[in-house]
């Protein structure tokens, strides 16, 4: 997976709180922000922490819909992702 991309020293992703008010159209795969971006969107991290990051692109997902658990996928996930499409993973996804 390394030639795909695959950063050994970085992880996947992480579960992380949404702000009450967040737009769930900003919850796509394909919409990509640096975690600054999201931190000042109101995402924070699953124990309620500040993201860090910095720079470090990420899409948010909501692969249970707007009222199950939400995560902050990294590059290493689209490397999974584009590497296995199993129906699962399109579940996990959405079509939002």
């Amino acid at each position: 997976m390394s030639a795909a991309g695959w950063k050994p020293d970085e992880g996947w992703g992480r579960e992380v709180l949404l702000p009450p008010n967040f737009p769930l159209s900003q919850a796509r795969l394909g919409l990509t922000k640096d975690i600054v971006e999201w931190d000042l969107l109101g995402v924070l991290g699953a124990a309620g922490e500040p993201l860090a990051g910095g720079e470090t692109l990420g899409s948010i997902v909501l692969p249970a819909g707007a009222r199950g658990p939400a995560f902050l996928v990294l590059p290493n996930f689209q490397v999974i992702y584009a590497w296995s499409r199993s129906l699962v993973s399109v579940e996990f996804l959405g079509d939002s």
